[in-house]
């Protein structure tokens, strides 16, 4: 039993991960996936038990929610149901890249903003080309 480990680039506040599980036993297997934050970056939800057949791969969507931007990661561990280990922890690289949703409101409200006042603008040029 083993996970694959990799690097993901979060870019939404909420956002599940796909981590690929892998069973090299012949039978099938029941198994938890148990993670540990590396910083207070990210909130990790929980994942129900997998059960994945002899000799297959199984992709299991992990539910985080990032609480800021930055560099962070998990360890995830496969146990089995009485919380085990079963194989090595891997460590999962993340690289957090998250706009707050203030920040899209005052950016927007912004662009909207000088969108009127171009128009504005043009408007008043438009008259005074009349008037002349």
């Amino acid at each position: 039993m083993k996970i694959t480990g990799t690097k993901f680039t979060i870019t939404s506040e909420k956002e599940e991960l796909p981590i690929t599980v892998i069973n090299d036993f012949k039978s099938p297997v029941k198994v938890k996936l148990s993670t540990r934050v590396a910083n207070s970056k990210i909130v990790v939800g929980s994942v129900e038990s997998i059960e994945i057949p002899g000799g297959e791969k199984s992709q299991v969507l992990l539910p985080i929610q990032a609480l800021a931007s930055g560099s962070s990661g998990l360890l995830a561990q496969l146990t089995n149901l009485e919380n085990k280990p079963v194989g090595y922890p891997v460590n999962i690289a993340l690289n957090l890249s998250v706009i707050s949703p203030v920040a899209t409101w005052i950016t927007s409200g912004a662009a909207i903003l000088l969108i009127i006042a171009a128009m504005v603008q043009s408007w008043r040029r438009v008259r005074r080309k009349k008037n002349v």
